[in-house]
């Protein structure tokens, strides 16, 4: 009886930190997150890392993308952005579709890893 009970606390224990490791995935790196840091003055190769780590795909509108420029946002940091967008559609063409893309709250479309799809 105890060995079965220990088994049975073996497994749940098993499933929580299985669930942990699935939450504490990949998390997107907002368009408001890359303006704050922008301006906070942390460099574009470090904001670009982040970008890369999370696996964030932003497809922003070309008023957008100026929209960046005029908030302090790095012109290499803007093109890694929309570098995101171009890879995604080179691997598949629906991606130039509205279908797979999230809108979020901020009024910004992304897509990649913290979606369930694969980044650029």
């Amino acid at each position: 009886m105890r060995t079965m009970m220990v088994a049975a606390l073996a497994v749940g224990l098993t499933g929580c930190i299985r669930m942990e490791n699935m939450v504490a995935g990949p998390q997107r790196v907002s368009v408001a997150e890359v303006v704050d840091m922008s301006r906070a003055g942390v460099p574009s190769e470090e904001i670009i890392a982040e970008m890369q780590k999370s696996g964030t795909v932003y497809r922003l509108s070309a008023s957008q993308l100026a929209d960046l420029r005029q908030q302090g946002v790095a012109d290499d940091t803007i093109d890694y952005m929309q570098k995101s967008y171009l890879e995604a559609v080179a691997a598949d063409a629906a991606f130039a579709d509205d279908g797979p893309w999230t809108m979020e709250n901020d009024g910004f479309w992304y897509g990649g890893v913290p979606y369930g799809w694969p980044g650029p």
